[in-house]
């Protein structure tokens, strides 16, 4: 067998198992036992008193609680945050699984007339078990970032990336240190464009993770998504987010 050969098995046998690693992230990541999808009230809550403040949350599964109850959960409670200095003027448009191309093609056209002052996206987890590339986060991030700096240009912008899918226990190994690294490398696509336009990420992956692995009772009974204790972990890591962007970003008006 000649080098060619060889070299062109070797590349139709990493085509092949990156396919199958695909499909086995994609299935792993939606068998065994199930969390009830909730469908979000996307109608608007005021709350707190003090400066309006217009607050738009988008995402996935995560922003719209699935796992834990949404009334403790990563949205409301960043809005409940917020109200404690302004009257917050509060959407919620996620989506469980969403993409970070559903939330700018069918999520940011809900909210842009809104024109918001505080935007909050958790997305990216499922760009991760459906191993979009890369090339295809970053594009749809930048135009994202984009739109919502062109409806508000003193907009307040917090994005998480991906939480840290080497924790998920549904996965079984190696694909879970596959998504794991898979968190990683978006994440630095996520933090390119976070310095790009001078704007914040909420490192969900980083300040969270170690606990999501270390502790499996974090996880819903799906083992995939956080439940009620899983969820608090994250918010200290928003809300400190929240209060760097109202403090360090800014405004792009001229």
């Amino acid at each position: 067998m000649n080098i060619y050969a060889k070299v062109s098995i070797a590349v139709v046998s990493i085509l092949l198992l990156l396919a199958i690693s695909t499909g086995l992230l994609i299935y792993l990541s939606t068998r065994g036992p199930r969390t009830e999808v909730p469908v979000v009230n996307s109608s608007a809550q005021t709350l707190g008193s003090g400066q309006p403040l217009t607050f738009v949350v988008l995402g996935d599964s995560t922003s719209a609680g699935q796992g834990g109850n949404y009334t403790t959960g990563i949205a409301q409670s960043s809005a409940e945050y917020l109200a404690k200095s302004n009257t917050v003027t509060f959407y919620n448009f996620s989506v469980s699984g969403a993409r970070i191309n559903d939330v700018l093609n069918k999520q940011w056209p809900k909210a842009e007339s809104l024109k918001p002052n505080v935007v909050l996206v958790s997305a990216g987890a499922n760009d991760v078990t459906g191993r979009t590339s890369l090339k295809k986060v970053s594009i749809d991030f930048d135009k994202l970032i984009n739109k919502i700096i062109e409806a508000n240009c003193d907009s307040k912008i917090v994005l998480t990336g991906s939480p840290d899918m080497g924790s998920i226990p549904r996965l079984v190994q190696p694909l879970r240190a596959l998504a794991g690294t898979r968190s990683e490398s978006l994440n630095k696509v996520v933090d390119k464009l976070v310095k790009k336009y001078e704007i914040i990420r909420a490192p969900i992956a980083e300040k969270t993770g170690p606990a999501f692995r270390k502790d499996r009772f974090l996880f819903a009974i799906d083992k995939f998504h956080p439940n009620d204790a899983g969820y608090q972990v994250w918010i200290p890591v928003l809300t400190a987010a929240l209060d760097a962007a109202k403090s360090m970003q800014k405004s792009r008006c001229s």
